[in-house]
Formats: C-alpha cells, structure tokens, sequence
C-alpha cells in the first residue's frame, strides 16, 4: 500500500481547524524524511495555526537548494505526489509545488509540499504571517471571515479561492505589519 494517495480535487470548503494537523504534518515529515534525509519542513498555512478555520490542506515547506529542486520533485511524485494541473500555469520555477494526500485515522488529508530555500521571501512572509496569526486574535479572525467570505461568493475552485484569501496576505505584508511587534 502506498503512504500518498491520490489528490482528491473537490470544491473549497471552509472547515475547522482539527487538533489532529500537526500529528498529520508530523506523520507527513517522517515519510518524506525517508527519501529526504536531512531536509528541514516547516508546516505553515491554517492547519498550522491552533484554531484558525480554513480549507484544511497541510502546506509544508521542504527546505532545500534550487539547484536540487528538479530532483526532489522527481522523488516526490516516485512516491505518490502529483502535479497541480489546478494551478495557474506555469508553476513558479522559485517554489515549485506538488500534491498528494494521506489517510491519518479514518480520515484523509490533502497535502501540498512547497520547495523552497532557507530565508527565501516566500519562507520568511509565510512565517512572519503564521507567527502574527498565532498571536493576533483579531486577525485570524479577520483572516477567517476572508477565507469564509470567498466561499460564500462562490470561489469555491482552489486557484480562485487562494487568489481571493490571498489578497488578504498581500495586504498583511504591504502594509508592514511586523509580527514581533504584536
């Protein structure tokens, strides 16, 4: 039996944050750590943060070098990982991305593995945004009502859905909101 499943693409919904998402992201690090060893992952997005509703996908960075990007990916989708034809074509060559989900339980959870490199822009916005999310109430709450609210005008779609909620992050960082200093 393999450990990835296919990707099950299926309409947005908004759901609750559920306690078992860092064992998921944990179960997650230790297969792909047989393949990668050595790598760093950081969990980031909603499933990272206690609490926060979203669409319950573990996003993951895998830390690594550009130039050993093309082989990573090869051994990802070795072991199950899929291409987003979903997304917005072509993929970004700075942060390449594949999918892939894991039953954990009775559950099945979907799984995107970003590469990236140690101090990146994209490393460090995504954490900046995680750290003030963990400690700004009124923003997740803010964070949340994006996410719900572009479900309810019906982008339910995964690229039009992340465009929406996106905007929010634009303007999280635009507007120099320092996460040490909340």
């Amino acid at each position: 039996m393999r450990d990835f499943l296919t990707y099950d693409i299926s309409p947005v919904t908004v759901k609750p944050w559920d306690p078992l998402y860092p064992e998921v992201f944990s179960r997650v690090c230790e297969l792909l750590a047989v393949h990668f060893p050595g790598k760093q992952y950081v969990h980031f997005g909603s499933t990272s943060v206690p609490g926060l509703r979203g669409k319950g996908v573990i996003d993951l960075f895998m830390i690594t070098k550009p130039e050993e990007y093309k082989r990573c990916l090869a051994t990802l989708e070795s072991v199950g990982f899929q291409y987003p034809t979903f997304a917005p074509q072509p993929l970004p060559a700075h942060r390449p991305w594949r999918i892939a989900a894991i039953r954990h339980g009775d559950s099945i959870y979907k799984i995107h593995v970003h590469l990236t490199w140690q101090e990146s822009p994209d490393h460090r916005n995504a954490l900046r945004f995680n750290v003030a999310l963990c400690r700004d109430p009124d923003l997740r709450e803010a964070y949340m009502k994006a996410k719900e609210d572009a479900v309810a005008k019906g982008f339910t779609g995964l690229t039009e859905y992340n465009q929406q909620k996106d905007s929010f992050l634009q303007e999280f960082l635009r507007d120099g909101q320092d996460a040490s200093t909340r």
